[in-house]
């Protein structure tokens, strides 16, 4: 290249620079920029004044358009000011070549962002830019991608366009307020690479991609704006109207791609640099060190990329505000060196490879960013891959017998070489790693191996008496992982250890003992020592609350552990009070984290059992939302927040509405946990009730024997999940009239809840509500309302008076009654079930069908044939939309 060439290259990077920055700051910039160069200076400087010259006064006279130009520079839109249909309300932005409005139109009550193009008789090349920008966003018809409404010209030639107005902040700054979790932050930014993605596939590059440009709303949706400076890229080198080469351009010099601050045209790449300096600056809360003091200028180049830190320093430096816990640095430092690259060709080759190497990291795999060795898969295979792991028992072992020996080597060696030390480090890391309860994806399956492997790592713990906090953590991951597996004895002997060694080093009390008590009552309630469980629950609360040491989230997270023992009692008052406490102390603090999720949907399913159930259904979508932006779409979280949501509407019998949700979430837990495992029974069994209760043959049976099985086999005889599938069981044998199988299943049910729960739990007035009607069926109407009586006994001091098992229990009642020739009283109860369902759920629900046939019985035996006939009516009306 010859040497003009190379100097008109500068002039040119330069020109583009600066154009559209405002007057009173642009010659500042460009002396900043040419400093040491005045030939640099003049040259910029001349082309500058020729642009502000070009086309300017070729059709109108030179007194007016004068006017017309001072006029339109001095004086910025007002508030009330209209553009087409659009009234200004005020001014949310000022930028070098235009003003960013927010406006309403009023006939339809719409709020949107209105972009005016300033000067506009000053430059035909910036007319063609701001044209150009609407052309792009007409294309750009993404829900990542703020969407263009409308445009016009002003009676003066001023042009502008509407767009979808966003109310949020800045994606760093979104995270940052909120010390969103890793996981939240990453899918954020896999929302942004998404719709930079879509934009790419239509050929389009923003050219400016930025926290500011990458928004998050209140809701937490990702909306790209402000491609002002963005292009197709079939245009870049094409000539513009004007003769010039390439539109005009701004560049934000931290963000941008080395090859756009020498000056060359934006692509793919510089967009995915753009992305990477983001995700540096979410995982550190800033942007690399050797780019924070860049300027545009060819003739100042970037720094080699060897002298940037990885984020895992800065982070591990405390220099954010990302919460600490299990990252995976190694992935996170290549994934970011990798979108980083100095060279284009060595970046990602497109957004879908950096959305999937997110997706990746988030479900444990292993990186494509990643020098793929041997070690770095073995790792990631391990602390993904239970199932498979397992199955090399003496593998296994011998990495625990190592862990071990380091272990030991670090209690009695505490003097040895750094090498040495960091080297036992990293082995203990990784016991702690492969015993980490703390995540669904790495909760070992059940089987014998794995038992052996829990049973070396019980006695590995033993060795571990000179490091008692060490050997605390170590016994908090066991005691997880066998809940889990729902050995709850041995999860039981190993909190119990936990929870003394804790005691002897806090001196009884304090936040760590206090979550200790807690997880011990969580294991009692399983157990069903309700009153030892609540015991614990309220002392840790009280320790927690106590300690000056404890945040909110810590306090939070003790009011859910006691909130899930009240819940898991049936005491939904009480559980609905320590709930909703523990969200408002989350979201205090802004906490997002899965914990707060855990505590909405506990506090969703109390609702749902408390009658609220419009409060649960808005909860429960809410958390669906939520859990796929925080997990992505496949994860175990997200299958139970769609199987709550799905088992809520399905019985308020919005079965149609209902059933992809929990197909979706039975598939999902399928893929996660195998055929055989007890969540994805139990999560068959909920789609099972669906299927049995719309009335599609016997598929439930099959799925309800299966669960039984293997409920039985995991968890005992004796379990209330066990009884709820007796009662599952009766309820199909009911429907094919066999009235013993369902006798027998229903007062095994009533056994089982009497004995774990108490005589006077909800779930025992549900059984005895089953039985009632066995008795129904079997000519016995006076056993019926002996039985039905108790039921409603039993939910009066459970239940608020309007709930659905309330309604069934009266229109039960009712038809005991009226087989009696109680006509008044059968009346009163069928009437009163009727209007309860009716208030809580669907016109077709399957509780109304026997109401409607014993009211329109009972009103005519009482002379009252309107209302009979219009029972018979309604009947006749919900049969045939039933098919039936």
């Amino acid at each position: 290249m010859s040497a003009d060439a190379s100097r008109w290259e500068r002039v040119e990077a330069l020109f583009h620079a600066v154009v559209d920055l405002p007057p009173a700051t642009r010659e500042a910039t460009l002396r900043r920029e040419t400093a040491g160069t005045p030939e640099l200076f003049d040259a910029v400087q001349r082309l500058l004044e020729q642009d502000a010259r070009q086309h300017a006064f070729l059709d109108a006279d030179v007194g007016e358009m004068a006017g017309r130009v001072l006029s339109e520079t001095r004086t910025p839109p007002r508030p009330g000011e209209r553009y087409g249909p659009y009234r200004v309300l005020r001014v949310v932005g000022e930028g070098g070549m235009g003003v960013v409005l927010e406006a309403v139109r009023d006939d339809v009550g719409a709020t949107v962002a209105l972009k005016v193009l300033r000067d506009a008789l000053l430059s035909p090349a910036r007319r063609d830019l701001f044209a150009r920008e609407q052309r792009l966003l007409a294309q750009l018809r993404h829900p990542g991608i703020a969407q263009l409404f409308d445009a016009g010209t002003q009676d003066d030639g001023t042009p502008w366009f509407a767009m979808e107005l966003v109310d949020g902040s800045a994606i760093t700054t979104w995270c940052r307020d909120r010390r969103s979790p890793l996981a939240e932050r990453l899918r954020l930014l896999r929302a942004a690479c998404a719709a930079v993605q879509f934009a790419h596939q239509r050929l389009v590059v923003h050219g400016d991609l930025k926290p500011s440009n990458v928004m998050v709303t209140q809701d937490g949706a990702v909306k790209l704006v402000d491609f002002g400076v963005a292009a197709r890229l079939d245009d870049i080198d094409r000539p513009s109207a004007d003769g010039s080469v390439s539109p005009l351009r701004a560049l934000t010099p931290a963000y941008a791609s080395p090859e756009q601050v020498q000056g060359e045209r934006a692509s793919v790449q510089s967009d995915l640099f753009s992305l990477g300096v983001i995700l540096y600056e979410l995982l550190t809360d800033q942007i690399p060190a050797d780019l924070q003091s860049r300027s545009v200028s060819p003739m100042r180049p970037a720094p080699p990329a060897a002298t940037r830190q990885p984020p895992s320093t800065q982070a591990r430096a405390g220099a954010t505000t990302l919460p600490p816990g299990g990252l995976w640095w190694e992935d996170l430092d290549a994934m970011t060196a990798r979108a980083l690259s100095e060279t284009p060709e060595h970046r990602y080759t497109s957004a879908d490879a950096l959305i999937r190497d997110i997706d990746r990291y988030l479900a444990g795999r292993t990186v494509e960013a990643h020098a793929s060795t041997t070690t770095y898969r073995l790792r990631k295979y391990l602390r993904r891959r239970w199932r498979e792991a397992v199955s090399a028992g003496a593998g296994i072992a011998a990495l625990i017998g190592v862990t071990a020996a380091y272990t030991v080597n670090l209690s009695h060696a505490r003097a040895a070489a750094v090498a040495e030390a960091d080297k036992a480090r990293r082995a203990e890391e990784f016991a702690f790693s492969l015993f980490d309860a703390g995540d669904d994806s790495e909760a070992p399956p059940e089987s014998l191996r794995v038992l052996d492997l829990l049973s070396r790592g019980v006695r590995e713990a033993e060795l571990l008496r000179g490091e008692p906090r060490t050997q605390a953590q170590l016994l908090e991951r066991l005691a997880g992982v066998y809940m889990r597996l729902g050995l709850t004895d041995v999860a039981d002997t190993l909190q119990q250890r936990l929870l003394q060694l804790q005691r002897s080093l806090d001196g009884g009390r304090g936040r760590a003992v206090g979550e200790s008590q807690i997880g011990l009552g969580q294991i009692r309630m399983e157990q069903s020592r309700f009153d030892e469980a609540e015991r614990l629950g309220n002392e840790g609360l009280a320790m927690i609350a106590a300690d000056p040491n404890s945040d909110a989230p810590a306090i939070a997270a003790a009011y859910t552990g006691l909130g899930t023992i009240l819940y898991w009692r049936g005491d939904y008052r009480r559980a609905d009070s320590a709930l909703k406490r523990s969200v408002q102390l989350y979201e205090s603090v802004r906490d997002s984290s899965p914990s707060y999720m855990e505590a909405l949907s506990f506090l969703a399913n109390t609702h749902h059992n408390l009658g609220h159930l419009d409060s649960a259904d808005a909860i429960n979508k809410r958390l669906v939302v939520m859990s796929r932006r925080v997990y992505g779409p496949r994860h175990p979280s997200v299958a139970i927040d769609l199987i709550n949501l799905g088992a809520a509407l399905s019985e308020r019998g919005r079965y149609v509405e209902a059933e992809p949700y929990l197909r979706e979430g039975v598939d999902i837990t399928r893929e996660w946990y195998g055929a055989e495992h007890v969540r994805t029974a139990m999560a068959e069994t909920i789609l099972g009730r669906l299927l049995f209760s719309a009335g599609k043959g016997d598929a439930g049976r099959a799925i309800f024997q299966r669960a039984l099985a293997i409920s039985e086999r995991v968890r005992g005889p004796r379990h209330r999940a066990v009884a709820n599938l007796h009662i599952d069981l009766g309820n199909v044998a009911m429907r094919e009239h066999r009235l013993d199988d369902a006798q027998r299943e229903y007062t095994a049910a009533l056994g089982i809840y009497q004995e774990v729960l108490g005589p006077s739990h909800e779930l025992a007035g549900v059984a005895l509500n089953r039985l009632g009607g066995v008795a129904l069926e079997r000519k016995d109407p006076v056993k019926s309302e002996r039985l039905l009586r108790e039921s409603l006994r039993i939910f009066g001091l459970t239940l608020p008076a309007e709930h659905l098992r309330v309604a069934d229990s009266r229109i039960r009642l009712g038809r005991a009654l009226l087989r009696q020739g109680r006509l008044k009283e059968a009346e009163q109860e069928s009437r009163g079930g009727y209007e309860l369902v009716m208030r809580l759920a669907t016109s077709t629900h399957a509780y109304l069908r026997m109401a409607r046939e014993d009211l329109e019985a009972e009103y005519k035996a009482l002379g009252d044939s309107v209302q009979s006939a219009r029972f018979g009516r309604e009947r006749g009306d919900s049969l045939g939309r039933s098919g039936r």
